[in-house]
This record gives C-alpha cells, sequence and structure tokens, in this order.
C-alpha cells in the first residue's frame, strides 16, 4: 500500500500533465453549429447532419425521434482518450464516441445532442428516460442485462496502469495479485466489479479507490497514492502509450468481453442504431473510425445484441 506522496509542487505538475493529456486527441468529425442552433457547452456538444442520409435506414427511425429530428446519446467525456476526452478548448468532445455518434446522425439526417453525463449515472440516466441511448465503453455484462440492453461495438477488457518511477510498482499485475494493494478504478466501472469481487478470495483485501474519472485516478498513481489504476484495456493501451515517460502498462488484459451501447429496455431505437451500426461495418465507416485511434484490432465482426457477438 502507498505510505508517501510526492511533494505538493510535483503534484500540482503532475496535475498540469493529466490535462494536458486529456486535451489531445483525434480529431472530431461533429461540424460547427449551424447559425441559429444551439452552442456547444462542456455539458453537451451538438451536431447537425452532414451530406445525404440512408434512407433505408431513415425508413426505420420510430415516429418520436423522425417528428423530434434528434437523436439524445449520452457519454462520460472525462473517461479520456481513445473514447471520448475534451478538446484543448475544455468544450469540445473529441474521440471515437463523437466520431461515431455525428456519423450516426449524418446517416439518419438527424441533429445529434451528446450529453456529458458521469459514468456511473448512465444507467440510472437511460432508466430515467433523460436520452436515447449511451455510448462509452461500457463493458456488456449479464448484470447490466437486467437493467439495460446493448448493441456491442467494440471488444473491452480491463488492464492495469503503472507509474514507471515507481520502484515497487506490480509487475504483471493481475486481480489475484492485486490484494493487499491500493488500486484505483473509475466509479461503476467494470473494474470496480471485479476488484469488489476479487477481495471476496483475498487474504489482505484489496484498498480500491474510486474516481470520478480517470484523469483523477492517473494524477492519484503518478503522486504515489495508488499502486495501479484498472481501466478498459483499450484506454489503458492508449494511456499508457501517449504518456509513455511516465505511465506503462502492468499484465495482460482481463476479464474480457465486449463494449456496448446501452438501451432502456425494448427500446424503439435500438434496432435502427443497430442496423446503421453493421451498416457502417459493411461500409468500411467502423473500421475507419477505429484505425484513427489505433484500435481496429478491438473490431467486433459484426453489430450484435447483449453478447452476440461473443458466441
Amino acid at each position: 500500500m502507498k505510505k508517501l506522496a510526492r511533494s505538493l509542487a510535483t503534484v500540482g505538475t503532475l496535475a498540469l500533465a493529466v490535462a494536458a493529456l486529456t486535451a489531445c486527441g483525434g480529431d472530431s468529425t461533429g461540424a460547427a453549429p449551424a447559425d441559429g442552433s444551439p452552442s456547444n457547452t462542456a455539458d453537451v456538444n451538438h451536431h447537425s447532419p452532414q451530406g445525404d442520409p440512408i434512407e433505408a435506414l431513415v425508413e426505420q427511425l420510430p415516429d418520436s425521434v423522425a417528428k423530434s429530428g434528434k437523436l439524445v446519446i449520452a457519454t462520460d467525456a472525462t473517461i479520456g482518450e481513445p473514447f471520448a476526452s475534451y478538446d484543448a478548448d475544455g468544450v469540445s468532445i473529441v474521440g471515437i464516441v463523437p466520431d461515431l455518434a455525428y456519423r450516426i446522425g449524418d446517416a439518419l439526417g438527424v441533429d445529434v445532442e451528446l450529453r456529458q453525463v458521469v459514468f456511473a449515472n448512465l444507467i440510472p440516466g437511460l432508466a430515467a428516460g433523460r436520452y436515447d441511448f449511451s455510448l462509452a465503453p461500457m463493458l456488456d455484462t449479464d448484470e447490466r442485462q437486467q437493467q439495460v440492453d446493448f448493441v456491442d461495438f467494440i471488444r473491452g477488457g480491463s488492464q492495469f496502469v503503472v507509474a514507471k518511477d515507481d520502484a515497487d510498482a506490480p509487475k504483471d499485475l493481475t486481480p489475484a495479485d492485486a490484494c493487499g494493494l491500493a488500486i484505483g478504478v473509475a466509479t461503476g466501472s467494470v473494474e470496480e466489479i471485479s476488484l469488489t469481487e476479487q477481495n471476496e478470495k483475498c487474504g489482505t483485501p484489496i484498498e480500491i479507490m474510486s474516481f470520478k474519472t480517470n484523469n483523477e485516478g492517473i494524477l492519484a498513481l503518478t503522486s504515489g497514492r495508488i499502486d495501479a489504476y484498472a481501466t478498459a484495456a483499450a484506454q489503458a493501451g492508449y494511456i499508457a502509450d501517449t504518456d509513455n515517460e511516465r505511465l506503462d502498462l502492468s499484465g495482460e488484459a482481463f476479464r474480457g468481453g465486449l463494449s456496448a451501447m446501452a438501451f432502456p429496455k425494448e427500446s424503439e431505437n435500438l434496432p435502427v442504431i443497430q442496423a446503421t451500426l453493421q451498416q457502417f461495418i459493411d461500409d468500411g465507416t467502423y473500421e475507419e473510425v477505429l484505425t484513427t485511434y489505433g484500435v481496429q484490432h478491438l473490431a467486433v465482426e459484426f453489430a450484435g445484441m447483449n453478447n452476440e457477438a461473443l458466441q
């Protein structure tokens, strides 16, 4: 367990570095709002459809969306790249999530309202009807399927990140090896669930430290407050590669699976979004987006529901 923290001056410097990491990322496909349309804020980004819609998909839109001309999609932009983060302006959301979300809007000829929602609140917000679906690296699990339905869009799994300058950093870390260590996770994440389950098998329990954002977790790691940080495998690799002077991966990916868009049970929107993702897989749009962020190796072969692509 960590007993010493670095100086406040160092922590301040590292905080700036983490902020810089969050700001970097790929270009979003979202165009600037047209005259008269709402301006982007840190809480809501707007996108108007570009180009010609795909009529075969437009015909599948539920009446409610066809009439409103808008899809409300939730994500957590504090999760970080390659999925979603804030650009240098602190307002525009960039990453895989907006790239896919805005292309969905283009294909269906509807506006997209991309809302910032803390990860732990995504499923409760869906249940409350606050948005049409969520698009985030949410692992498709049997437990979550009791509350929502999924359309899987990328291969998942979890992995640990450690600090390179920590001489005591655990090597080849697995959940079983985490017993007795201080491990950071995002609140409500599958990593939190996995390590909580692992604690039932530990003689000396894992000290699980929950953070609202990945940035807070990485700052805790680089300031010596935790031994490792666990997050989605795609994200762990991206973080370690982008900040390779300070961070490194430890161990192989664990608890593999699929990450997914989540929908309220019996959602009328699910079939058309599933069909749109399948269209993107067939026409190369999907591969193009993933390749932009170097995660094409995590592509799913088809747009399945509730872990169908694992069969």
